[in-house]
């Protein structure tokens, strides 16, 4: 995730009052999953080379069993999309790379985010092209990386996001760079880091989401920083983690996204913390996972999203606070999270969405949080969770 612009509309809306029913075996605990992302309001699962997903479809599904329509739109418990994927990445469009390296699309497409050459969206996967490795869903443009180093792009580009000098849109893949190990899509900005650890940025810059010191968007990719090994570009922020195990944050932090304690914008890198060996930006909140295993957590918590089990996203906003009448006294909360609160322990690997969070535990279970309108957290229960709930697959076997 993640990546879009927050509307601060608080409910809690139950779809259904019972769990997930599988018409198959019992449901069983996440294992062998390679990748999962969380998008916006769907949470999209690869185990075992099946890809599944729960909540929004994001305007496709694919051979779905207890579906009946091609039109539906959510989905309480997860779904087997498709067979034989490796690696995933979800925005209002899911971007999906099978063992072939073939990469395959579905979802939105008013950009031509889906590369197909339309703007078209598509209800079942289409393939896009081949000797694909990675691949970033922004929120109305991709990037993907090839495996002889070159980065593509496609999609809308009105910011200049897409990185070919231009503000016109592309419906096709065109090739923008070289070189390049690692890349992530924003709202509106991209992130890119070459095989020598620099980072690049282009892009909408509006909120110093580039990091370059200014506020002017860019055409073409900007080196920003040295001796980079990850990168996640939020909504209007980006997260950066450089080899010496440092966090760096900048762009917008109308939420505390950055987690310096403050809300100030930041128009360069500044440092967070130390030890860290993943980082995830979501719309307004941030995960990170230190090198003891242990889960950090900042930022919006409007939907629940940081997970610490409060109840401040249930109560009324009212100006950025919450005011309720509890023991005859009048109280105040705040539903941010300015600095990293420790969340959990023994996790591998994270996911911030939109409103939702995703983390995997070294066991191999995965935990859900946060916004659940769509069902995205899959317990067949549309109701937003500030304690994380463990996300399960039901048995198949396939003919």
């Amino acid at each position: 995730m993640m990546r879009y612009l927050i509307v601060f509309t608080l409910y809690v809306f139950v779809f259904v009052l019972s769990g997930c029913s599988f018409s198959s075996s019992a449901p069983i605990q996440v294992n062998n999953l390679i990748n999962f992302d969380a998008g916006t309001g769907n949470s999209i699962i690869v185990s075992n080379g099946k890809l599944w997903v729960v909540g929004h479809m994001s305007g496709g599904i694919h051979n779905c069993k207890w579906c009946g329509s091609d039109t539906i739109k959510y989905f309480y418990c997860p779904v087997k999309i498709l067979d034989d994927i490796m690696t995933v990445s979800s925005s209002r469009h899911v971007m999906a790379i099978k063992s072939d390296s073939s990469l395959w699309a579905w979802g939105a497409n008013g950009s031509g985010q889906l590369g197909d050459g339309t703007t078209i969206s598509r209800y079942y996967p289409v393939k896009i092209m081949g000797d694909i490795i990675t691949v970033s869903a922004g929120e109305w443009h991709t990037m993907a990386i090839k495996s002889n180093g070159s980065l593509w792009a496609w999609g809308a580009n009105r910011s200049g996001q897409l990185g070919d000098g231009t503000t016109i849109s592309r419906y096709y893949p065109m090739k923008i760079m070289d070189d390049v190990i690692a890349v992530s899509a924003g709202a509106s900005h991209t992130m890119a880091i070459k095989s020598d650890g620099s980072l690049w940025a282009w892009g909408d810059n509006w909120l110093g989401q580039l990091g370059d010191g200014t506020t002017i968007s860019r055409r073409y990719p900007v080196m920003i920083m040295e001796n980079v090994v990850m990168v996640s570009a939020g909504l209007w922020y980006t997260m950066a983690i450089k080899n010496d195990g440092s966090l760096w944050a900048w762009g917008d932090n109308s939420g505390n996204q950055l987690g310096d304690g403050t809300d100030i914008n930041r128009h360069y890198p500044i440092k967070i913390m130390d030890s860290i060996v993943a980082v995830s930006a979501g719309s307004m909140h941030t995960m990170a996972i230190k090198d003891d295993g242990s889960l950090w957590v900042w930022g919006n918590n409007l939907w629940g999203q940081i997970g610490d089990m409060s109840d401040d996203f249930l109560l009324y906003r009212a100006d950025n606070l919450f005011e309720v009448e509890q023991d005859g006294r009048r109280h105040t909360f705040d539903p941010q999270r300015p600095r990293p609160i420790k969340i959990m322990d023994n996790i591998f690997a994270i996911s911030a969405g939109r409103y939702h969070s995703l983390a995997l535990t070294i066991d191999g279970i995965l935990f859900a949080w946060g916004d659940n309108h769509a069902g995205q957290l899959g317990n067949g229960v549309g109701v937003n969770s500030s304690k994380p709930i463990i996300i399960e697959l039901p048995h198949i076997h396939d003919k």
